[in-house]
């Protein structure tokens, strides 16, 4: 901070001494001895150079505001990088939990993570909050950041601080320059006034004085004038620049706001539906956890249980061992007794048993019972286990099912979380690129704007009569816009007629390609008739070539017999001449007779050669007839030919005018129709005429319009470009949800984790329970070797009852011998009281063994008691597994019926986006088509007036042979009448 405020200072200072220079140049001007031309002159210099150095400042100031808006783009980056990596390190860290493991310091571990993940999301949501707002105010707002795990320092290098301080430096600085500009133009108003007192007293002084000066300064003058107009000029296009760039701004703005309040619509929406789905996230997981809770308490107090029974177990074991010892030991005692009572040969006195008889009775239909009710209850223990076994199975297999289904239902939901994530990112990119937008654009309007403010103080008069005319001209664009908008609603107008004259061409289309085809086969035919022609013009060419040659040869002859015809005639001639004057001269000439007899003679002779010769070619002339009648009778004959061919070919030309006047009737129709829609669309074009005429007329009026308009274009360009950039934010949408499908693939492969360590945790519970019955079955196992061992003594028993009457039978069979035995008997009941306390002592023994036996029934009934709350318990896990599978059928409708939005909403805009292509490829498809008609109709006119041209064409040459064909039969006759006379 104290570097920059430094620099800043600096900066300060030297725009301080900067301007006390030039305040000190234009002092030292008004103190120097100079005329106020000078002056005057040296000011302006001095105002032009001190403008200089300010527009490079301020080129200077904006460079260094860019380099500014640059690094703190560049702290942004670097702290979204930061923040990736964060993430990335949180993902890799995440799935880092040992399962290896025991059970107590993974809970503790998977608690620890969960904070630490939650502290983490926190702090992602704080940083994510604060950069949106640092790009919405271009301010850091450190206060509000509440971090939990990362510290500031890592995160924030250097505050935004010194750039907020260094642009308020820069902003003061700039209106500093501001007054000081209005200082300047208010001292240029102010020299401006002294010249014009100046030059009032000017013109008072003698004119031819002052004429140099004043044409010097009326050069000046103008050329200053020329300057400010030059500048004028700028200036309105500056603030037509500017005013357009305002309405853009405004446009943007309202774009910018609409589209901010979309997306915060959006982003509230996506964000309530991410904020519900963590909800529930959380409250699952809570569910999941209270459940292992209850689970573990459960757990423990069966273990414990085991443990008791265990104890109980090794407890009743150790009983049973010091009873079985003191039985032993009682048998051998019993056995020694015996032995001495047959050594000594001593009657066994019997023992009163009547009591011990009946307990005895009891004692065994109470153990007869009991054994029927623990048969019963292991049938219904062997009964309940096949059951429970059962039900195992059936479970598993369930929750196997289960788990493919809700497996795939995560994988489908997490891939359209992942959609909805791209898209809430695109989003979010988008917002951040306008918003970068939009501050370019007012950093672009704040420049503009100390533009403004310069070249408005400079021409405070000048903008009275900029107003005014910007009045006229708002009044003006306000007709031109009104005009716009009646244009607009003609062309929508135009473009229905348009969409009627397609669906019309398309039925022209129709009709033409139907004719075409027609035309196409008539076409054909003519072709077909066309080649015919030239074969039978080709052969009679052929013929009138013979022909030809035969006359020329006749005609040959005909002037060798006419050449030798008027030699004949010439010397007949002379010979009558020369006869008359020989007949006259007879009497004169007689000399002569001989000559001219020998003359004769030789003449005759040449004659006779003569006659010969006409003979010979009057014969040649006969044979030359003969080939002529010849001729002319093949010639009828092929005219005979020709005219029936003429004939035909003339039906066919009249079937073919009659179609081709169909045609015609056709095309005059389309043409017609063609007219109605080029008048219609002449309408229309006058129309659009008119309103040309009408814009050129406002254009020469105003022609700022035709800036508007222009710029009205290049706002539908930037339209275009925010529809297709719509587009790319659509595409970016769909990846950010693609992301966010991902992140909630992970929170659900999260999931998926901790059901398999539940799975895990039911797995030991099972095999603890497991356990536990085999338990039971090796404590039923040794209660079955007790009772076992309890027959065996009252087998014993039975057998000492049985040797005891055997005794006192054979005592009243020796009753003879009880009075020789008396003392013996004296002396040995003192041996049986002994006997008799033993005997009580046994019995003592046996009742503590039934008490024994009372509480292993006891023990028993708690056995069914616990296995009965184990049943209950097995009931509640199944109701709490049922509930979990309903509340996970529940998540599973809400995820489909989201994706089932999600679905509708894509569709909906692939909907939009089909019909949009399909409404500019229908555009484009009509406008095509009817460039298409137009060509085709014109490329069907020429086609007809090329074959109208060619029909009329064969027609003239088919007269024409007609012609020659007739002058030749008149020559021809004529000739032979020539030929016929003179032979």
């Amino acid at each position: 901070m104290s570097n920059d405020n430094v620099k800043v200072k600096h900066v300060v200072t030297l725009f301080e001494e900067v301007q006390n220079r030039y305040v000190n140049k234009l002092l030292s001007i008004n103190e120097k001895h100079l005329t106020s031309d000078e002056r005057y002159k040296h000011k302006i210099v001095i105002y032009e150079s001190y403008i200089k150095d300010l527009s490079l400042q301020t080129r200077l100031l904006l460079q260094s505001l860019e380099e500014l808006e640059k690094e703190a783009n560049q702290r942004v980056g670097l702290l979204e990088n930061k923040l990736k990596k964060a993430h990335a390190s949180l993902q890799h860290s995440l799935p880092s939990s040992d399962i290896s493991k025991p059970i107590d310091n993974f809970e503790t571990e998977k608690w620890k993570i969960i904070h630490e993940n939650l502290d983490l999301k926190h702090d992602m949501d704080c940083l994510v909050s604060f950069i949106n707002i640092a790009k919405r105010t271009g301010k850091w707002n450190t206060k509000q950041l509440q971090l939990k795990t990362l510290p500031l320092d890592n995160i924030i290098g250097t505050t935004n601080d010194k750039i907020n301080h260094h642009s308020s430096s820069l902003h003061k600085e700039i209106q500093y320059r501001d007054e000081h500009m209005q200082v300047l133009q208010a001292e240029i108003q102010y020299l401006r006034k002294t010249q014009a007192e100046l030059s009032k007293p000017i013109s008072s002084i003698n004119e031819n004085e002052f004429k140099e000066k004043n044409l010097v300064l009326s050069k000046k003058t103008d050329d200053l004038r020329s300057k400010l107009a030059v500048e004028c000029q700028k200036t309105e296009t500056l603030k037509m620049d500017i005013r357009i760039k305002t309405t853009e701004l405004k446009d943007l703005q309202e774009d910018l706001n609409k589209k901010k309040k979309q997306y915060e619509e959006h982003i509230h929406d996506l964000s309530t539906k991410l904020k519900t789905i963590s909800d529930r996230h959380r409250e699952s997981t809570t569910i999941i956890n209270n459940d292992n809770k209850i689970k573990k308490q459960e757990i423990e107090q069966l273990t414990k249980q085991v443990e008791q029974i265990a104890t109980e177990r090794s407890e009743l074991h150790r009983q049973c061992c010091v009873k079985d010892s003191i039985i032993a030991d009682l048998q051998v005692k019993i056995h020694n007794v015996e032995q001495q009572f047959i050594i000594n040969n001593h009657p066994v006195i019997p023992i009163e048993l009547t009591v011990s008889k009946i307990e005895y009775e009891k004692l065994h239909q109470e153990l007869h019972i009991t054994r029927k009710q623990l048969d019963e209850t292991m049938i219904e223990i062997k009964t309940t286990d096949t059951l429970n076994n059962k039900l195992e199975q059936d479970l598993r297999l369930f929750k196997k099912f289960h788990d493919e289904q809700f497996e795939q239902q995560i994988k489908t939901n997490a891939l359209n979380i992942d959609q909805l994530q791209n898209q809430i990112q695109t989003l979010k990119h988008n917002y951040q690129e306008k918003l970068d937008e939009v501050d370019k654009k007012s950093l672009e309007l704040r420049t503009c704007q100390e533009r403004l403010s310069i070249e408005h103080n400079k021409n405070e008069q000048e903008q009275q009569q900029l107003r005014n005319l910007l009045e006229n001209s708002t009044e003006k664009l306000e007709k031109s816009y009104i005009d716009i908008k009646q244009n607009t609603s003609k062309i929508d107008q135009f473009e229905k007629t348009i969409n009627e004259l397609n669906s019309r061409n398309n039925l022209l289309e129709r009709k033409l390609i139907e004719t075409m085809s027609l035309i196409d086969q008539r076409n054909k035919i003519l072709i077909d008739n066309e080649e015919k022609l030239e074969k039978i013009q080709n052969d009679l060419l052929e013929k009138h070539k013979e022909i030809i040659d035969g006359q020329s040869q006749i005609e040959q002859l005909k002037q060798n017999l006419i050449h030798k015809t008027a030699e004949v005639t010439q010397l007949t001639e002379k010979l009558e001449t020369d006869l008359v004057k020989h007949q006259e001269k007879d009497k004169l000439a007689e000399d002569n007779a001989t000559k001219s007899s020998t003359d004769i003679k030789i003449l005759q002779r040449e004659l006779r050669h003569l006659s010969e010769s006409l003979v010979e070619y009057e014969h040649r002339n006969t044979i030359l007839n003969e080939q002529v009648q010849q001729l002319t009778n093949e010639l009828r004959l092929k005219q005979e030919e020709f005219q029936q061919i003429e004939k035909s070919l003339n039906q066919k030309l009249l079937i073919k005018q009659d179609q081709l006047v169909q045609y015609d009737k056709n095309l005059h129709e389309i043409d017609i129709k063609c007219k109605y829609a080029k008048e219609e669309c002449l309408i229309q074009e006058k129309e659009i005429t008119r309103l040309n005429i009408v814009q050129e007329e406002q254009e020469n009026k105003i022609k700022i319009l035709q800036e508007d308009l222009l710029k009205c274009q290049e706002q539908r360009d930037t339209i275009t470009d925010q529809y297709e950039r719509c587009e790319t934010d659509y595409q970016n949408l769909k990846c950010h949800r693609e992301d966010e499908n991902r992140q909630y693939n992970q929170e659900f492969e999260k999931l998926n984790n901790e059901l398999t360590a539940l799975k895990i945790i039911e797995i030991t519970l099972l095999k603890n329970i497991d356990e536990l019955k085999e338990n039971l079955l090796i404590i039923s196992n040794e209660r079955d070797d007790i009772r076992k061992q309890y027959n065996n003594y009252q087998y014993d028993l039975e057998n000492i009852q049985k040797i005891l009457a055997d005794e006192t039978e054979s005592n009243l069979k020796s009753e003879t011998k009880v009075i020789l035995l008396t003392r013996q008997f004296d002396e040995e009941q003192k041996r049986s009281n002994e006997f008799k306390y033993q005997f009580n002592d046994i019995q003592m023994q046996l009742t503590s063994a039934l008490l024994i036996n009372d509480t292993l029934k006891t023990e028993l009934n708690q056995a069914r008691l616990l296995n009965q709350e184990y049943t209950i318990k097995e009931k509640d896990f199944k109701q709490n597994i049922n509930r979990i599978n309903s509340s996970l059928d529940e998540r599973n409708k809400s995820l489909d019926e989201r994706q089932r939005e999600i679905e509708t909403l894509n569709h909906l805009m692939s909907h939009l986006q089909e019909d949009y292509e399909k409404s500019k490829n229908n555009l484009s498809i009509a406008q095509d088509r009817i460039v298409y008609l137009e060509i085709e109709n014109e490329t069907i006119k020429q086609c007809c007036i090329e074959k109208t041209n060619e029909l009329t064409f064969m027609t003239n040459q088919l007269q024409q042979s007609q012609q020659d064909f007739h002058t030749y039969e008149k020559e021809h006759r004529h000739l032979f009448k020539s030929s016929f006379n003179t032979s």
